[in-house]
């Protein structure tokens, strides 16, 4: 294959996975049918998170994922203004005894970075820690949520592996609002269980 088919079967590549981006953004979740508005945010983003992990599984509104297939971090994207930074969080409010629960926290995130699905410049505030539904509690709401940073954060660390009980009822509304954050201008979310 010569050196301009391969670069114009790129530019193909390029602009129809930026078409697919932007008609899935376009498809917004019904955050009021599952409850994520208000027992989470107050108003929906208006944009949809793609959230796909190493299983090839991805949340869409409200599907239901296996445990096995959320182990490891997803990997998130949003169509989203490329200058300044974000941030991501991942909540449980159904978790019992400690909902809402802090699954993971990352910030500083380039809008170019989090365009392309690499998050890897940004900070952990809270690593990753993968859903744990209660056995018999029945279908338990994930939910990611980006959020527009008015500059780049502190860099004050929220939460370690150490600090567990920083995680436990974790105000959304009021972490964004303490750190002045936009939004939330993207999400997603999907379900989770145990027999």
């Amino acid at each position: 294959m010569s050196e301009d088919s391969w670069s114009a079967m790129q530019l193909k590549l390029a602009v129809w996975s930026a078409l697919l981006l932007a008609v899935r953004a376009e498809q917004t979740c019904d955050y009021a049918r599952y409850g994520v508005v208000p027992d989470v945010v107050a108003t929906a983003p208006s944009v949809q998170l793609d959230v796909t992990f190493s299983s090839g599984e991805a949340a869409h509104c409200g599907n239901e994922l296996s445990p096995e297939s959320t182990l490891s971090p997803p990997k998130v994207q949003a169509p989203v203004d490329p200058a300044p930074f974000y941030t991501l969080l991942h909540v449980n409010p159904d978790a019992p005894l400690v909902a809402p629960y802090l699954h993971w926290l990352e910030v500083d995130i380039p809008g170019s970075g989090l365009r392309q699905g690499d998050i890897s410049a940004g900070s952990t505030e809270a690593t990753y820690r993968p859903p744990q539904p209660f056995p018999g509690a029945g279908p338990q709401r994930y939910v990611y949520l980006v959020y527009r940073q008015p500059a780049r954060s502190a860099g004050d660390s929220l939460a370690t592996d150490e600090e567990t009980e920083l995680r436990y009822f974790f105000n959304v509304t009021g972490y964004a609002a303490s750190r002045r954050l936009e939004g939330p201008v993207a999400g997603n979310f999907f379900l989770e269980q145990l027999g």
